[in-house]
Parts: C-alpha cells; sequence; structure tokens
C-alpha cells in the first residue's frame, strides 16, 4: 500500500549532504499543504527512498495529538511510528531514548498553514512558529529545512484571502478543534472528474543541509530568536535553488507569514 501511495504522484525525494547517523535531526517539512502529502511520503522511507538516501536513521512524523484519541486507530499510528506534536513526545525521541540516528519531522506550519495550500503559492506561516526551534535547543538535535515542491498542487482550495466570511469561519472552527475546515477537490475515484482523492501531480522533496544546534537546556529568547531566523535564510536558500528544477517560475518567491 505504501509503494502505491508513493508511486501514485509519485513522490521523490531529493538529497543535497549527508544526514551521518551518529547525530540526532528535527526535519521542518514545507509547506503543509492540504494534508502533508509530502510529509507522509518522505516519512513512507522505505518506498520513496529515504532509507537509501540516509542510511542509518530512524524516522518519526509528528501529527496532531488529535489523531490518537481513537482506539485502535491510535494503536496503528503508533505501530508505525507516528508521535504527536507534543513536547513530551518530541524530546523522549530526540533526546530521552538515549538513541543516536533519530529524525523527528515536523510540518512546522500545521493546520493553520493548510488554509494558505493553493496551487502555485508558496507561502509558509513562519513568524510565529519558534517552538520546533526551542525543541531543537533543549535536545541538542540539528535542524533541518526541507521543501515540499508539488505539495500545493495536489488540491484545489476554495478562495479563502485573509478577512473574507469564509476564513473567519476556518479560523473560527480551527480554534477549537485544531483542525482546517478547507473546502478542496481532487479527483475522482474511478476517473478525472472531481473528487476527494489528490491529483497526480509530482512531489518533489528537497531535503536541506543541517544547521548544527548547541544544547542548551535554558535557551533565551535572543538564541531562540537567532537560530530561527537561521533556519529562516537556509530555508529560502533551498528554495531558490531548487525552485526552477521542480516548475515554479523563476519570479515566484517564497512568502513568510
Amino acid at each position: 500500500m505504501t509503494k502505491w501511495y508513493g508511486d501514485y504522484f509519485p513522490v521523490k525525494i531529493h538529497k543535497t549532504t549527508d544526514l551521518p547517523p551518529n547525530r540526532n535531526y528535527l526535519i521542518g517539512c514545507h509547506p503543509h499543504g492540504i494534508i502533508g502529502l509530502g510529509a507522509n511520503g518522505l516519512f513512507m522511507s522505505d518506498k520513496t527512498g529515504f532509507d537509501e538516501a540516509f542510511p542509518g536513521l530512524r524516522l518519526n512524523l509528528c501529527i496532531l495529538s488529535i489523531h490518537f484519541y481513537f482506539p485502535i486507530r491510535r494503536e496503528i499510528l503508533l505501530a508505525s511510528g507516528y508521535i504527536d506534536t507534543s513536547r513530551e513526545s518530541i524530546e523522549y525521541a530526540l533526546r530521552n531514548s538515549g538513541e543516536k540516528g533519530r529524525v523527528v519531522l515536523l510540518t512546522v506550519g500545521g493546520a493553520e498553514e493548510a488554509l494558505e495550500a493553493h496551487p502555485g503559492r508558496h507561502a509558509l506561516i513562519m513568524h510565529r512558529r519558534r517552538g520546533f526551534v526551542r525543541e531543537a535547543i533543549l535536545t541538542g538535535a540539528s535542524l533541518v529545512p526541507a521543501y515540499s515542491f508539488g505539495e500545493n498542487d495536489a488540491y484545489d482550495q476554495v478562495e479563502n484571502p485573509p478577512g473574507s466570511k469564509l476564513r473567519k469561519f476556518q479560523g473560527f472552527i480551527k480554534r477549537y478543534t485544531s483542525l482546517s475546515p478547507t473546502i478542496i477537490s481532487g479527483r475522482g475515484y474511478f476517473s478525472r472528474t472531481s473528487g476527494p482523492l489528490p491529483k497526480r501531480t509530482p512531489i518533489n522533496v528537497v531535503i536541506g543541509a543541517p544547521i548544527e544546534v548547541k544544547r542548551n537546556e535554558n535557551p533565551t529568547k535572543e538564541e531562540i530568536d537567532i537560530l530561527h531566523k537561521i533556519y529562516f535564510e537556509n530555508l529560502a536558500q533551498l528554495f531558490e535553488a531548487n525552485k526552477e528544477n521542480f516548475g515554479v517560475p523563476k519570479e515566484t518567491k517564497l512568502q513568510f507569514l
């Protein structure tokens, strides 16, 4: 089944440098898209090339805690290697387990960024997102930016500009459920007509170079802000260096919201 998922779009992984297994890593995958297709494809490492590209690493994908509220589903997710986005889960994987070669994958923009997921748009919810940087400092895990080209092209979404009635309603629902009620269309089950399935558009996940992080149990706001800015710059450089290889027009700029 995971092979079919990887081949459907297809999802492909592109590495820019090695990630030695003697360290731990926190990978930020951008953009979130509607449902994080690229992040899930990267997580299916034996079918999309992560294991081959980065041998010796053990990968966990963070998803919202609400996904673990339901019996049986929860057990299946945990057995598959998914963990929730809580501080405790991330720190256990990257520090308290005592293992090296651990990787936590996080879609930093979260459900809020799903509301920005429109074909051809490259906008990231980043300015207020500093928790992942703090976790990297607390655990000493290297920060790694990754960009999923084609993520936002898999679904069409009803226009919902900031300030519109629809966006206000979506924001209200998200505030109380942590989920974004997007109105989307893809392709049908048996034809190319509109339906709930994502469109078969290539998704290319480019994984950047690691940013070395010095472990600190009590990071200051200034330390977090400095590392956050470095991460911004590295992610923007990764996008600029690779965008034309995957069909993004030269004049397109990455937006940080």
